[in-house]
């Protein structure tokens, strides 16, 4: 119990720090379930912890029994103090919170949603939501196809085929923003994360599983594919950690995302079919990119990975195997990669501009909201997790949500800006026998 009050006090002055005030009675809920989700999901983005915890994730049980001590030191706990010239401010405050919980028998074990099992897989925001806080701006729809084709589009001479592009970096920008990727999300991705989908021949299916907990196979003694989680394959056949747990440049975040089925995975979902038939494409013609690569790494004494992006640079300086050719690509890669080819279409890059790859995110918001999409498809489709356990009920299968996508788009795709259409991409399709009968075209 001391040392559950202990670590909610570490907490609480974290917070005030950050915050810049005193936490308030009226702050309680807010303070209860910011403590909650510290717990369960770490304090650290994988980069930086405003709050200066680096609290990893810990398992729900373990949560449990130190809210659940929390929660009995509150009840238990004597609100006269006896010697009041001895109590600390510190003191005070924690008793004031404290105090007020008890009145209004505000428990710590309801912050984790009525004993709703969370998922471990959401990282509590740090961010102060203080009056300095500005507006999301969504990446400026008009100008997206042409990003897209000119923007990614290399120097130098003239190749053949796709060799004139950045196909890595377009394959990402297109899960931003028309599948509404998280800038990190697509760095988890393995190699077999991508199917054609087998509702809709041409088109991608992209499933996003957790780095750690996500359902993987490998061989067991007789042959046969044994279901175990992905954190075993990566430790046991390429002796690497789950990305969000690794360091240097293999390290990513994860933060956020919903992956509540079993196998813990979410589809992403397509505002734009044209967008899922060019990252088919694209997806196809890069496997081949990489296996070169791979095979150079492999040439280098190398080991292999099973992630889909990689960096196409030596970095002879670097033997560590994390930042040489073929090694998992980074976000500063992607990012350098979105900046050239923003400014190349002549806009400027910056939050304020929403010209970055959170931007990407929020067009893809943008354009659900413009398409009709009801709230739940749109939560579905950014893979936010339900605030409350009752409004997880009646939630649309994968399908209805593709295909909901799909018809919406059919219906409401003259009322998108041109530059977000991606005309010129059915163009392509068109152009080499490739596409749908009668309304989609």
């Amino acid at each position: 119990m001391a040392r559950s009050v202990g670590i909610f006090w570490d907490f609480v002055v974290a917070k005030r720090s950050l915050e810049l005030k005193s936490l308030k009675p009226s702050d309680k809920t807010r303070i209860f379930a910011d403590f909650s989700r510290a717990l369960i999901n770490g304090t650290c983005d994988g980069v930086q912890d405003p709050l200066g915890l680096y609290w990893k994730q810990q398992p729900v049980d373990q949560v449990r029994r130190i809210l659940g001590a929390v929660d009995q030191f509150i009840s238990s706990m004597v609100q006269d103090v006896e010697k009041p010239k001895e109590v600390t401010v510190v003191n005070q405050e924690l008793n004031t919170i404290f105090n007020s919980a008890r009145k209004n028998n505000v428990s710590l074990r309801s912050s984790m949603h009525s004993g709703e099992r969370p998922s471990s897989t959401t990282v509590v925001s740090n961010i102060p939501r203080g009056r300095t806080a500005s507006p999301a701006i969504s990446f400026p729809a008009q100008f997206v196809e042409t990003v897209l084709w000119e923007g990614f589009r290399r120097g130098g001479p003239e190749k053949s085929g796709w060799g004139n592009y950045n196909i890595g970096a377009m394959m990402i920008f297109l899960l931003q923003a028309y599948g509404g990727a998280r800038e990190h999300e697509p760095h988890h991705l393995w190699e077999t994360d991508v199917v054609e989908d087998p509702s809709r021949p041409g088109h991608a299916s992209v499933a996003l599983y957790h780095p750690s907990f996500g359902v993987a196979f490998q061989d067991d003694v007789d042959g046969k594919p044994q279901r175990t989680q992905r954190h075993n394959v990566l430790k046991e056949r390429y002796g690497l950690p789950p990305r969000n747990l690794g360091t240097g440049s293999y390290r990513i975040g994860w933060k956020n995302a919903k992956v509540a089925t079993k196998d813990h995975f979410a589809l992403f979902f397509w505002s734009d079919p044209m967008a899922s038939m060019l990252f088919f494409e694209l997806y196809r013609h890069y496997l081949g990119y990489r296996a070169q690569l791979m095979e150079r790494r492999a040439s280098l004494g190398l080991p292999p990975h099973p992630f889909l992006f990689v960096s196409s640079r030596e970095a002879r300086n670097r033997a560590d195997g994390y930042r040489w050719i073929g090694a998992p690509a980074s976000i500063e890669s992607y990012e350098t990669h979105l900046e050239r080819a923003v400014k190349r279409v002549g806009l400027s890059y910056g939050h304020e501009f929403g010209t970055t790859s959170h931007g990407l995110r929020h067009l893809y918001a943008y354009t659900l909201r413009k398409l009709g999409i009801k709230n739940k498809l749109l939560q579905e489709g950014l893979r936010h997790r339900h605030p409350t356990s009752s409004s997880r009920y009646g939630l649309p299968p994968a399908l209805e949500v593709s295909a909901e996508l799909t018809a919406a788009w059919a219906r409401n795709r003259d009322s998108l800006p041109e530059g977000i259409r991606l005309t010129r991409t059915q163009r392509y399709f068109q152009a080499n026998g490739q596409g749908y009968e009668g309304d989609l075209f």
